[in-house]
């Protein structure tokens, strides 16, 4: 029973730690936000799959369909 209290209060302890030095986790929006903002270089999207690219426009707000080619939403995400 020790040990279980001790391996929960070591838990907390270290994820209290982390967030106080490290920070919080950025979300994945987050992390899609920043790779796909207007301060960043146009990017290639060449190579990126259908999925992803249909993922990109839907996070920058470009209507495309699914049945959109891959050249259509590279060229609407420019």
């Amino acid at each position: 029973m020790d040990i279980v209290l001790l391996v929960i209060v070591g838990g907390v302890v270290t994820y209290f730690l982390a967030s106080k030095y490290l920070g919080e986790a950025p979300s994945t929006a987050e992390i899609i936000n920043d790779a796909v903002s207007d301060e960043t270089p146009t990017e290639d999207y060449s190579g990126l799959t259908k999925a992803q690219l249909l993922d990109v426009a839907k996070h920058q707000g470009v209507k495309v369909t699914a049945r959109s080619t891959k050249a259509q939403i590279i060229e609407l995400l420019k």
